[in-house]
């Protein structure tokens, strides 16, 4: 009965939620303008940029991602975790 329970949690065996279902596109919209404003209000928040570029890899929108990326690079050149992000955009 435990294991049942652990499987039906974990989705295993069962439909899994998909990712329109938990971040509908009226969320993701918000979450883009809400980043481009904070980022309009403080040009240096590096940790806006990031997500902005992560937000838009979830979205396929490569040359907008990369942007933010070399923006967050040029801000702070030693962010492995950026470098890492733009290399497998470069691939």
């Amino acid at each position: 009965k435990k294991r049942e329970r652990k499987r039906r949690f974990f989705g295993i065996g069962g439909a899994m939620i998909s990712g329109k279902v938990v971040h509908p596109d009226s969320v993701k919209k918000g979450l883009e303008e809400a980043l481009i404003e904070r980022i309009a209000s403080d040009p240096r928040d590096i940790e806006a940029y990031e997500r902005l570029g992560d937000y838009y890899m979830s979205r396929n929108n490569l040359t907008d991602a990369q942007e933010c990326y070399k923006q967050v690079l040029k801000l702070n050149p030693q962010s492995l975790s950026v470098r890492n992000k733009l290399s497998r955009i470069n691939r």
